[in-house]
């Protein structure tokens, strides 16, 4: 009914063009409502499971200093190699049960994707799915354990999660 009345006025040329659209636009929905598909959002994996016998004492492995902050920025100018940071701090320890917020302060799309481009599987712990300008992910870290995380579309931006 819609496109009768948008369609009534307009040539056949039109018709067809406007038409087009919407059947592209009606897929693209279609297409983002399935999970774990190349478009849709992904669905969450829990954690691996941590070893009980073998508890992770109170220290800091890494000897980087703790951080009170659970908040990631996604610097402005992160999509350009040459920027001077990406995600800030790059290195975030916390205490188990900490939820970090990642916060896309870039005008580019940007992810939060678990492991490494080079790996064989990324996202299969954590994936933001893509964070326009001003838009965050928050991601609840239960187990303790060093957690890789880069940006899909700009593999050159990475960071780590430290859970102790």
């Amino acid at each position: 009914m819609l496109s009768l009345v948008l369609t009534r006025n307009l040539t056949p040329i039109a018709t067809v063009g406007i038409l087009g659209i919407l059947v592209s636009f009606s897929i693209v929905i279609v297409l983002c409502s399935y999970p774990n598909s190349a478009f849709g959002f992904k669905s969450s994996n829990p954690e691996p499971n941590s070893n009980p016998s073998n508890p992770e004492p109170n220290s800091n492995p890494s000897n980087q200093p703790m951080i009170a902050s659970s908040t990631v920025g996604i610097s402005p100018g992160s999509s350009s190699p040459g920027n001077s940071q990406f995600f800030v701090p790059d290195a975030l320890t916390i205490p188990k049960g900490t939820t970090v917020t990642w916060t896309n302060n870039d005008d580019t799309l940007h992810t939060v994707t678990s492991g490494s481009a080079e790996e064989d599987n990324p996202g299969n712990i954590f994936d933001s799915s893509y964070l326009t300008n001003g838009k965050s992910y928050n991601r609840k870290f239960t187990n303790a354990g060093e957690f890789d995380y880069f940006c899909t579309l700009h593999p050159y931006m990475k960071g780590k999660v430290i859970v102790n």
